[in-house]
């Protein structure tokens, strides 16, 4: 990406064998559907190399790429909404509303990954994050809890990474 963002284009194929794979994984999970996903991919994708001069690099490529990815599958849906349409789903799709059981299984793995990282923290970490994922904010100023959740989040992040690794 850095050399991309440098203006080589001999990177850009490169670039696009290893973002195209994970972003259209990625949007299809996120929208529910393959197509749809894949046309969200293809706008990420659109959206980052006309952007790669705005990368900074040492930053991470594959999180900056998801964000963007991220925006385009929320935008996908908001188009939809606004059609009023319904997404497509097939007889072996999970229930309207609700996740497939692979979905389940998924995300309970992934929960359960999350609770071991989230031990190895100190006990004020834990207690931040607690309050930043239930909405109630502790009686402190909002600046201060705002930097104790950045803090608390980065070693989260640092802790899943020693484990789990940057991908």
């Amino acid at each position: 990406m850095a050399q991309l963002a440098e203006g080589e284009r001999a990177a850009f194929d490169r670039v696009f064998a290893t973002l195209w794979p994970l972003l259209r994984r990625f949007c299809a999970r996120l929208l529910g559907d393959e197509a749809a996903g894949e046309d969200a991919a293809q706008a990420a994708l659109c959206r980052i190399f006309s952007r790669a001069t705005e990368w900074t690099c040492g930053r991470d490529v594959v999180a900056w790429a998801l964000g963007i990815a991220a925006w385009e599958c929320k935008t996908v849906r908001q188009k939809s909404k606004r059609r009023r349409e319904a997404p497509e789903q097939d007889s072996a799709a999970a229930p309207a509303g609700g996740p497939s059981p692979e979905e389940e299984a998924e995300m309970s793995e992934l929960r359960k990954a999350v609770l071991e990282e989230l031990v190895t923290l100190p006990a004020t970490d834990i207690e931040t994050l607690e309050a930043l994922a239930s909405g109630e904010r502790p009686a402190i100023p909002g600046p201060t809890f705002r930097k104790r959740a950045q803090r608390a989040l980065t070693r989260l992040r640092a802790a899943w990474r020693s484990t789990h690794g940057a991908g």
